[in-house]
């Protein structure tokens, strides 16, 4: 069964009993994370397609000047190659180095609030 594909919610369709249950689990989830996304465009085992929809709604509410969940703490990349399928090209291994690099570094800045990170 095919289903329609999800949509991110504006900000006013989060009303606030909504917005504080998702702002508990976001925080048990995400709150003070650095994550970095890497997908291969030409991916067929995984398609990104997939995940765009909830990358979506994760970004809008991360925005700096309009996300209701801003403040989470949360510091998200999200990279798309679109030469890359399922697999680690040196591209995605040289920008996986980068970003390890710069949470170790303190370049990249979050804020405690959630579990400790896992590689």
């Amino acid at each position: 069964t095919n289903l329609p594909p999800l949509r991110v919610p504006p900000e006013d369709a989060l009303v606030p009993a909504i917005r504080r249950g998702l702002s508990q689990r976001m925080s048990r989830a995400f709150g003070g994370k650095a994550i970095l996304n890497l997908a291969g465009a030409k991916d067929k085992l995984v398609p990104y397609a997939n995940s765009e929809p909830f990358l979506k709604f994760l970004k809008y509410a991360i925005d700096p000047q309009n996300g209701w969940w801003r403040e989470g703490g949360l510091h998200f990349e999200d990279r798309v190659f679109a030469g890359a399928g399922h697999e680690l090209t040196p591209e995605m291994a040289a920008e996986a180095v980068r970003f390890i690099g710069d949470v170790l570094e303190g370049k990249i800045k979050t804020h405690a609030g959630g579990l400790k990170s896992r590689m």
